[in-house]
């Protein structure tokens, strides 16, 4: 009895050093670091400019979730509205194992007074995401 007590305690220590190392690692990274990272990724799948003029947190509470404010996505150059979407506010929940690994899953995606500009032109081609990737 006293092993099996040992073994849980033992596992029970390194799920929690396991999860204080990443919330060190994700808190060691600087919102910058993250912007431009985002940033980064957005423009090379879709060609277009992600901007996160606002603040941006990354909240580590029982599930890990990025927070960005005053965001915009820029739309095709043809339509004549600038910003396919602009946001009052952003929220992403990450999944933490994941996240230790360097991948990101998405737990959930809010979206705060979104404002959404599709456009289609002449020749039925739509400005929106499935356009970015070979559809119309």
């Amino acid at each position: 009895m006293k092993t099996a007590i040992r073994i849980f305690g033992g596992i029970i220590v390194l799920v929690i050093a396991l999860g204080a190392a990443g919330v060190a690692i994700i808190l060691s990274t600087s919102p910058e670091e993250i912007r431009d990272f985002l940033a980064a990724q957005v423009k090379e799948a879709t060609g277009r400019d992600l901007v996160i003029k606002g603040k941006l947190d990354l909240e580590i509470l029982l599930v890990p979730s990025l927070v960005m404010n005053d965001v915009t996505f820029s739309n095709a150059k043809w339509v004549s509205a600038p910003h396919m979407l602009s946001l009052k506010k952003l929220e992403a929940g990450l999944e933490l194992m994941p996240l230790l690994q360097g991948e990101i899953q998405l737990t959930q995606i809010v979206l705060i007074e979104p404002n959404i500009q599709l456009e289609t032109n002449a020749e039925g081609i739509g400005s929106g995401l499935k356009s970015l990737f070979g559809g119309k």
